[in-house]
Order: structure tokens, then C-alpha cells, then sequence
């Protein structure tokens, strides 16, 4: 929902400018929520995920870079890169995206709005390169890459701050990007049956 911002870190003060159909939909769906909060007192309040991965992910489904990512590498297939893979993501794994929402729900104000993220960004090759090389070399998988043209609906960089809903509860993720890609390369080797 944030679009493109200045800011290397988004905090929920940002202005909304999505660029995409899903982020202008996402918006509407809050904006929707949020009038049904002043117009018939309900209690609404809104939590903005950054990138979730992780167990229970299913891979092609047209979102989900990391599950995408790992589950190419475990078929033998090139990874698809839009441009050049430097958008940087904040990347959420599922259980700490479960531990925010009910963080939000038990200590969120109504009528507010909390980011769940790592505060934290990764773009694509840092994922291929840094991370996922390194655990296909370990279990003898190839890794190969395609780029493809750019589709010009992703914003450059998507990092959230968490500081709002953890000076409220106490939250913040605790799952190691490291741990997260390897309980996902593991999920995903049963899922595929490799």
C-alpha cells in the first residue's frame, strides 16, 4: 500500500501510493474497514504484513518470491528474476507473522494501523546469492537464474518498521532470516516429494 517511498524504513505515518492493482486493492480494503469503524463503531483495526514466506507456502501461485525461489531449485528450474533483482523486500516468516497479528489483536487501538515486519530488506539476488547458493551447493542442486523484463508494478523497496506495535506489546520477529529459508527448503523437499 506504500508504494514508492523516500524513507528506507516505512513506519505507518507514510502516505499510501500503491502502484499496483493488489496494493490499490489492499488499500481500498482498509479504507473500507476503517469507514465501517467510524460510520457503525466496528472494531477495526489494521495490520500491514510486509513479505511473509515460509512453511505452507505453495510455490507458483504468482506470489511468493522465496517458496518460488527454493521450490525452481528443488525441479531443476531457472529462478525468474524481474529486471535486475535489486528490489529490496522485507521478508516476514509465517510464524512471526502469526505472533504480530496476535500481538496487534490483544494490544492494538482500534482504529489504528500496525506494520509486521523485520524493520530489515533483502533483494533477490542477495537471497539467490547469500543464502540459497550456498544451500543448494550443500545438497548438490543446480542453481540457475533467468531475467526477465521488469514488470513495473513492484516499488523498488519495501521495508517496514515494527517499532509501533512493539512499544505497545513488546513484539518483535524472531525467527533469523537463515532459519527461515532453511525450514522452507525443508517443508518444500516433503511438499515436492524430492
Amino acid at each position: 500500500v506504500y508504494g514508492n517511498q523516500k524513507n528506507k524504513v516505512i513506519d505507518e505515518c507514510q502516505s499510501t501510493e500503491p502502484i499496483s492493482n493488489y496494493g490499490l486493492l489492499k488499500l481500498t480494503m482498509e479504507k473500507y474497514a476503517k469507514l465501517c469503524y467510524y460510520q457503525k463503531q466496528l472494531p477495526v483495526i489494521i495490520a500491514r504484513p510486509s513479505n511473509v514466506y515460509g512453511v505452507g507456502q505453495i510455490p507458483f501461485k504468482g506470489q511468493g518470491f522465496i517458496s518460488t525461489a527454493v521450490a525452481s531449485i528443488l525441479l531443476n528450474k531457472s529462478i525468474q528474476i524481474y529486471g535486475k533483482g535489486d528490489s529490496i523486500r522485507d521478508y516476514i516468516y509465517i510464524d512471526d507473522v502469526v505472533s504480530g497479528l496476535i500481538a496487534t489483536m490483544k494490544y492494538g487501538e482500534i482504529g489504528e494501523i500496525y506494520n509486521i515486519g523485520t524493520g530489515k530488506g533483502l533483494s533477490n539476488i542477495e537471497i539467490i546469492e547469500n543464502h540459497l547458493r550456498k544451500i543448494a551447493q550443500e545438497e548438490n542442486f543446480e542453481l540457475n537464474i533467468d531475467y526477465i523484463e521488469n514488470r513495473g508494478t513492484d516499488v523498488l523497496r519495501n521495508v517496514l518498521s515494527f517499532k509501533k506495535l512493539q512499544s505497545i506489546s513488546g513484539w518483535s520477529p524472531e525467527v533469523t532470516f537463515d532459519k527461515g529459508i532453511q525450514l522452507t527448503w525443508e517443508w518444500l523437499k516433503k511438499y515436492l516429494k524430492i
